[in-house]
């Protein structure tokens, strides 16, 4: 049972993608990124951005705690903004509070202090749910996958998610959020 679970999560599922963006196959290196890989590798890509990065996240908690992973990212993104790159990040706003969740507060006060910062930060639509944990940098790198930008999923929860490198993807993907906004 493991190994089939090995097999789809490294091959079947990274393919799966590329065919639901492209309709029809594309030449790209496809990594798979599994729990705390993620964060390391989608950091290092954002602090080497140089044109554009776009966001698209369903939640994106941060705090003021600098060791949380999810604020680090905040942190690199406006970070980026101030060098030059056009930043963009699309968020979540649900129609109504869910009893329990603090998804809307959590995604409106990252938003404020990204915007002070430089970043373009979008709403989706209230009576739509935008539920993409989506990333493209200079339009190259796609990170696709079941990350949010919370502490718990950067860096405790089994999560999993790819980064294709692949200019054609990251231009299909481009659109479908600019599309949302």
């Amino acid at each position: 049972m493991r190994k089939e679970h090995d097999i789809i999560l490294k091959f079947i599922i990274p393919l799966l993608l590329i065919f639901l963006f492209s309709g029809r196959s594309l030449a790209a290196d496809v990594k798979l990124l599994t729990s705390q890989e993620y964060f390391p590798l989608l950091q290092d890509k954002i602090r080497g951005a140089r044109e554009e990065i776009l966001v698209s996240m369903y939640l994106f908690r941060t705090s003021e705690n600098e060791r949380n992973l999810s604020t680090r990212l905040r942190t690199d993104l406006i970070s980026a903004a101030s060098r030059g790159v056009k930043v963009s990040v699309l968020l979540e706003k649900e129609k109504r509070e869910r009893k329990g969740s603090s998804l809307n507060e959590d995604n409106r006060q990252t938003a404020a202090i990204l915007s002070r910062g430089g970043v373009k930060v979008y709403f989706d639509k209230p009576d739509v749910t935008t539920h993409t944990k989506l990333v493209i940098i200079d339009n190259r790198f796609v990170f696709i996958g079941s990350h949010n930008f919370s502490d718990s999923a950067l860096g405790r929860n089994n999560e999993a998610s790819v980064m294709v490198d692949s200019p054609e993807m990251a231009g299909k993907a481009a659109s479908f959020i600019k599309g949302i906004r």
